[in-house]
């Protein structure tokens, strides 16, 4: 089976304690036809590897700084996006797989960054 996916990112910042050692909480939720997908693997930097679970989502803490997430499923890589972080961000990366005849990667984000006052 191929795939096509549009990536749809939002990114909410909310204040941490406002130290430049506080990780990013990172969550990452997967869709396809509108059911979560569990067992997309996540690579982080080429070291950190972790799975969505049966509802779709992986989460992580994540230090500041700009990061590689590679995604894959079935040992096939499905897309890699490139992450910067701020320290204390709480970040949500919705992400909707879609089904395509042609074996192209089409994606596509929104990023909000926003820090409430």
């Amino acid at each position: 089976m191929r795939y096509s996916f549009v990536f749809l990112a939002l990114l909410i910042g909310i204040p941490g304690a406002g130290f430049a050692a506080d990780p990013a909480e990172l969550s990452i939720y997967l869709f396809q036809e509108g059911r979560p997908q569990s067992e997309v693997k996540l690579v982080v930097d080429g070291q950190q590897s972790l799975s969505s679970d049966r509802d779709g989502a992986i989460h992580l803490l994540i230090e500041p700084g700009s990061h590689c997430l590679s995604f894959s499923r079935s040992g096939k890589s499905l897309f890699i996006y490139d992450l910067t972080v701020v320290a204390g961000e709480n970040i949500r990366l919705f992400i909707i797989l879609l089904v395509n005849e042609k074996n192209h990667v089409l994606w596509a984000w929104s990023e909000f960054n926003g820090f409430a006052s």
